[in-house]
């Protein structure tokens, strides 16, 4: 299983590949790839993992909008678990005023999830609101956090992440983020390219 020192060790070793200066101020410009790794509550200390991709995109001078897709799988109970969750988000950020690397933003998404073990199969479909904070803590290293209530078809609840980004040029960062929700921990290291 995927662990928080596994996150860490990916973020020092972009620290050691650094070069170059990390952008001045968060980018809503991005693509980004990662490994995921999950725990579920009724199928927990089970290695459930795959791929999950984020793309976001600047729309105006303050509005953005994010797409997440994971896909995810595993050898659960004596079937296979497969896992398909997704987001779209249109979001609204300001910057700090007395903190110009630093931004705020709330966002409203559409969510689904498909999930399927054995016979069993669920789909959720739901509305998200987010709120969230990122900003710069060091000349390379970036820390976005957020919160989103997700109001289902199935049922209802927060989820909260946090994730760290290393700059190792101006437009590429490794990246290491810890999801939890109510029935669900999620870890995943990756690449993320601002264009």
């Amino acid at each position: 299983m995927l662990t928080r020192s596994l996150i860490t060790s990916a973020l020092l070793v972009g620290a050691s590949l650094s070069l170059y200066a990390a952008p001045t101020s968060p980018g809503y410009d991005a693509f980004e790839v990662a490994y995921a790794n999950a725990e579920y509550d009724d199928f927990s200390n089970r290695d459930i993992r795959g791929v999950g991709f984020t793309l976001s995109k600047t729309m105006s001078e303050h509005i953005f909008i994010e797409g997440e897709y994971q896909s995810l799988n595993g050898d659960i109970a004596g079937g296979e678990l497969e896992s398909q969750e997704g987001s779209a988000m249109v979001a609204y950020n300001r910057t700090f005023s007395s903190l110009g690397n630093t931004d705020y933003y709330v966002g409203l998404s559409y969510e689904y999830a498909n999930v399927e073990h054995v016979s069993d199969k669920v789909k959720s479909e739901g509305v998200g609101i987010t709120a969230g904070i990122q900003g710069f803590i060091d000349d390379n290293v970036l820390i976005d956090g957020r919160v989103t209530h997700i109001d289902s078809n199935i049922t209802s609840g927060f989820v909260g992440s946090l994730s760290g980004q290393y700059f190792i040029s101006d437009n590429m960062a490794f990246v290491g983020e810890y999801t939890l929700g109510e029935a669900l921990a999620r870890y995943h290291v990756g690449l993320r390219y601002q264009f």
